[in-house]
């Protein structure tokens, strides 16, 4: 269930985790004065963020905690210190049914996947009230963490992306039999990874690159079906990937390229990419910049230290290079072997 369910016709095709945190910002500022001035300012994202709330097929409770603490934060009669706290109790809610392993729901992906979204746009605005240096860090660290470590850990998603690798593809054009629960699972998936990491979905996380949760680039360019892969219909329509490919080595084989383009995350084509604003409020000023169009967690750059000097110097998203050999259905093994 990718979050479609607009409440403008300007509204974007984002994840569910982006309807409920549309922006974060760097500045100054006391962060849940910061925030409400920021939604009252932009007052069409309100009800985008409590809609999705409402529509969610989640477990009431923990939804109807982060409704509380969302508007607890927008009334401005409530000190940050009890809105953090409501947003925590949302968090860990959410986490005690996601490790309550009864009854069916329990091992439906999509809704697991949901349940990880609303987990991390609590914990998003809980860790950005926290007494902290630097609070935009800590909420992106918070996103972060859920992403790349509480989704790795499940299960259930596992076998789900596990399943929707192992469908029988066209090689040619991806073509596949239907299978509308995973094509859920693995759109929302994409749109969240978009989300998260923008451009740069092909990091290091760890010691492996990802096309996919779970899913290695470098997978991808081991054979032809593999490739078939990136030619999937969900794929193409939601991943948001760039690929070009020619012939080398006299022809007899094809190179691949493999990047994420630029992404713009904006949950609403009217709102702008960025905006710098003073803000003012009771005993405090500060200038801040809301960010619409950028990811939700920032870069964390490699430990392989001639990458990261590249990283560091252009920003540019890293692209994955392979080659395979062309097929030559009318030559025997041995022929195509030695002329390789």
């Amino acid at each position: 269930m990718s979050s479609s369910h607009t409440v403008a016709s300007t509204a974007l095709q984002r994840s569910f985790l982006k309807s409920l945190v549309p922006f974060r910002y760097t500045g100054g500022g006391i962060p849940v004065d910061v925030i409400r001035w920021a939604f009252l300012r932009h007052e069409a994202l309100i009800p985008r963020v409590l809609g999705t709330l409402e529509v969610a097929p989640l477990p009431a409770m923990p939804r109807m905690m982060f409704a509380e603490a969302f508007q607890m934060m927008l009334s401005g009669r409530h000190p940050q210190r009890d809105v953090r706290s409501m947003f925590e109790d949302s968090a860990v809610e959410m986490r005690r049914w996601l490790n309550d392993d009864t009854g069916e729901e329990a091992y439906n992906p999509v809704l697991r996947l949901l349940a990880y979204e609303l987990l991390a746009g609590a914990s998003f605005y809980f860790a950005l009230m926290s007494i902290t240096s630097s609070p935009n860090a800590a909420a992106a660290i918070a996103v972060r963490s859920v992403v790349t470590s509480d989704l790795k850990s499940d299960r259930t998603l596992l076998g789900s992306i596990v399943a929707f690798e192992a469908l029988e593809r066209d090689v040619a054009t991806g073509a596949r039999p239907e299978d509308p629960i995973l094509d859920v699972v693995v759109q929302e998936m994409l749109l969240l990874e978009r989300d998260a990491f923008g451009k740069h979905r092909f990091d290091f996380r760890g010691a492996k690159r990802h096309i996919l949760h779970h899913l290695e680039v470098e997978s991808v360019g081991r054979t032809d079906l593999a490739l078939a892969l990136t030619k999937d219909a969900v794929l193409k329509g939601y991943g948001n990937f760039g690929m070009e490919s020619k012939g080398v080595h006299q022809g007899r084989w094809i190179e691949h390229r493999l990047w994420c383009n630029e992404e713009d995350t904006r949950v609403d084509s009217t709102l702008p990419a960025t905006e710098p604003v003073k803000m003012k409020g009771d005993g405090w000023e500060a200038i801040v910049l809301l960010h619409f169009a950028s990811p939700l967690c920032e870069r964390m750059l490699t430990t392989h230290s001639s990458i990261k000097a590249v990283e560091t110097m252009t920003d540019t998203q890293h692209v994955e290079v392979f080659e395979l050999a062309v097929p030559d259905r009318d030559s025997t093994f041995l022929e195509r072997w030695f002329r390789r």
